[in-house]
Parts: C-alpha cells; structure tokens; sequence
C-alpha cells in the first residue's frame, strides 16, 4: 500500500484533492506525464511507422548504444522501467490523497 505523502501542507493537499475529484483532468495529467514513455511509437492510422518516437527504440538505436556491449542494454531498459516505476508511484502518491467517501447507512423504517 501507498503511504499518504506527509510532506504537503493543508492548503495543498486540498488543492491535490480537487484535481483527483476531477476524473478527467487527472487523467489527462496522467497521460501527458507518460505518453512519452508509454504511448510513443505506436501505429497510426494513415502515419508512417517513426520508431524514434519510442523512448526505449531511440536509446536503442543511438549508434553509441547500438555498438555497446549487452549490460549496457540491460542497463538502459533497466533505467527505463525505474524511472517509469518512479513516475507510477509518485501518481499512486497522490491517489492516496484522495478523499475518503463516507457512506452513511440508511436506516429502514420497519413498520409494525
């Protein structure tokens, strides 16, 4: 489980909450941050196929890369993925800002 961030102060954990009430806005938000890591280089209709918009294709056609030996591949990808992980935590940090709905239980009149 993800651990509420304690270094926020009031004022900005409300305005956190906002922007999480906002469905549409923190998905969009979401999107832009990875849509580099995660969306580039995928096929379009009617586009031409561009593998350097695909962050892990471009560091791995670099001529430097491309001539290294396997560790530094692995090393790359391995970046990649922690700094994505990195990215998906801090969200996941500000999910758990979110405020909690309280369900109030209705009571039944049970007529007699």
């Amino acid at each position: 489980m993800i651990e509420k961030p304690d270094y926020l102060n009031e004022i900005e954990e409300a305005e956190v909450q906002k922007f999480l009430e906002n469905k549409t806005m923190s998905g969009a938000v979401k999107k832009v941050i990875l849509a580099n890591i995660l969306f580039e280089g995928t096929l379009e209709k009617g586009k031409p196929v561009n593998t350097s918009r695909n962050i892990l294709m471009q560091t791995m056609m670099d001529p430097l890369t491309e001539k290294a030996p396997d560790e530094i591949y692995a090393g790359q990808v391995r970046g990649m993925v922690a700094g994505i992980r990195l990215l998906e935590t801090g969200y996941s940090k500000l999910e758990a800002l979110k405020k909690e709905e309280v369900v109030e239980e209705k009571k039944v009149n049970k007529g007699r």
